[in-house]
């Protein structure tokens, strides 16, 4: 079997198969263009350049704090988490995500509030001017879409629009069958 690592800025790289043994050499090489292309997307929106990039294209007020930024965006796309999740999703320990919540909450981006079903727990969770920013940096990701759609045809988007899902789908499912079965 031919697979490729997928790796970002020093963290445990992802082996992805891509190709079985009995492939041959044509169905093997389009399954590694297609895993380059998959790395680089993967490289790309993990950069460091794209992080300052976004940091400074929403006016995030915690200027240069990429870990801030990082906390805030999982808030944004997942909703409510708790700390360990956090912890769990930016690889770091709970203590340091108890700083970055508070340099947030410091700002009024984030707050955090208490587990209903569990009064020992907590969520942290946007406030109103959380939301508000995250309003902006959807806005920001419409736009940056816009532009780098704009030179592409109307079918080569609904295409991408079409498979891409498909391929994070089919992803996900077969990292958690080949998981399941390791």
């Amino acid at each position: 079997m031919v697979s490729v690592t997928v790796q970002s800025e020093g963290k445990q790289g992802i082996v992805l198969p891509i190709g079985a043994e009995s492939g041959s050499s044509d169905s093997v090489e389009r399954a590694q263009l297609i895993a380059d292309g998959v790395q680089r997307i993967v490289l790309w929106s993990q950069s460091r350049r794209v992080l300052q990039g976004s940091m400074e294209a929403t006016g995030f007020p915690l200027r240069g704090d990429e870990s801030a930024f990082r906390l805030l965006t999982e808030v944004i796309r997942r909703g409510p988490l708790r700390p360990a999740e956090l912890a769990e999703i930016l690889s770091t320990g709970r203590a340091n995500v108890s700083k970055i919540v508070a340099r947030l909450e410091s700002i009024g981006l984030v707050q955090r509030r208490t587990n209903a079903a569990d009064t020992r727990s907590v969520f942290v969770e946007l406030t109103p001017s959380g939301l508000a920013f995250a309003n902006e940096f959807a806005a920001t990701g419409r736009r940056f879409y816009d532009l780098l759609f704009s030179a592409w045809s109307e079918p080569d988007v609904d295409a991408l629009e079409r498979l891409l899902p498909r391929l994070a789908e089919d992803l996900e499912t077969l990292t958690a069958v080949r998981l399941s079965s390791s």
